[in-house]
């Protein structure tokens, strides 16, 4: 089966500094397969911060989902972020969907 639709998954708490960045790097690696639908998830996992804020102004000219955490633990998070994921790029099937998975802190150099 070929790969039908792209998504990342990006779990993020307290990085209101750093996400902006993530979330660009994110986007031109997005960029570099325009043939596939792209998806970027971002699950804010209990920030105190404007982790959430940042990343939605980041994210006005692309499909993405925000999901917000209430209790941190980053393997939920991201367990929900790939559910949800998973859920939005259908009809595709699952294994026909490229789950790529970041850092909120990590950008590409």
């Amino acid at each position: 089966m070929s790969i039908q639709a792209f998504a990342v998954v990006i779990p993020a708490r307290d990085e209101e500094s750093r996400i902006a960045a993530c979330l660009e790097s994110a986007m031109a690696a997005a960029a570099a397969v325009p043939s596939l639908p792209t998806l970027i998830v971002v699950v804010d996992d209990a920030s105190s911060d404007r982790t959430s804020e940042v990343a939605l102004a980041s994210l006005q000219n692309v499909d993405h989902v925000l999901i917000r955490h209430a209790l941190p633990n980053v393997g939920r998070a991201r367990s929900g972020g790939v559910a949800l994921a998973l859920q939005r790029t259908r009809p595709v099937q699952p294994e026909a969907t490229w789950l790529a998975f970041t850092d909120a802190a990590t950008t590409d150099p």
